[in-house]
């Protein structure tokens, strides 16, 4: 939506395409500098003139322990009255569905993920101070199902009382997972049955097992 937001909108000056961390970072450092060009960064959509400019890709971060975490590196107060009680943290990024009408796989290509060592020092800070939930922003959480069996472990081995939001296929979970969330006090749990109308699925490039689900 880059062009549209640039065409209708005079008072966005850019807009970044696809993950933020290196390319908002140099953007602001091109802004700080003598010039203000910011015609050399990629990864950007801007306007010169009338005309809107949408620079070169930018490769995605190959190792996402390589972006530091705002609450590890304290860069966020966590002030649980403004969160609502539930914090956002994500462990992987990107999907290995096409379904047309989702972005996940649009802005990032396949699934990468976070050392199993990240999540677990992230999981065990927020865990410290007791928020009402932390909310998993996963596309599949358990589209590996070994993974996020281990993910789960650790919640429930420093969690003493907060809730758990996570979103997952239904068609992927076994009785071990299942226990695993409930004592990970996953109280809210998002399922996404799309359709159960064939073409419809067909038409939104949406697997589906009823049997399974």
């Amino acid at each position: 939506r880059a062009k549209n937001l640039l065409n209708n909108y005079r008072f966005v000056d850019a807009v970044v395409i696809g993950e933020g961390e290196e390319t908002f970072k140099e953007l602001i450092e091109h802004w700080l500098d003598d010039t203000g060009k910011i015609c050399g960064v990629s990864g950007i959509a801007y306007r010169r003139e009338n005309r809107v400019i949408v620079a070169d890709k930018r490769p995605q971060i190959s190792n996402l322990d390589d972006i530091p975490s705002p609450y590890l590196e304290g860069s966020v107060d966590i002030d649980l009255k403004s969160y609502r009680g539930y914090i956002p943290t994500e462990t992987m990024r990107g999907c290995v569905y096409k379904c047309h009408y989702c972005y996940y796989h649009k802005d990032l290509e396949g699934t990468r993920y976070f050392s199993l060592q990240r999540v677990e020092k992230e999981l065990k800070y927020l865990l410290k101070k007791r928020p009402a939930g932390i909310y998993l922003m996963d596309a599949t959480f358990n589209v590996n199902k070994k993974r996020a069996k281990e993910i789960l472990r650790i919640f429930i081995r420093y969690n003493k009382k907060t809730n758990l939001h996570v979103e997952l296929r239904a068609e992927l979970l076994d009785k071990e997972m299942v226990d695993l969330l409930y004592k990970a006090k996953a109280d809210f749990i998002e399922i996404g049955l799309q359709s159960i109308n064939k073409k419809a699925l067909r038409l939104i490039n949406r697997t589906f097992n009823p049997g399974s689900f």
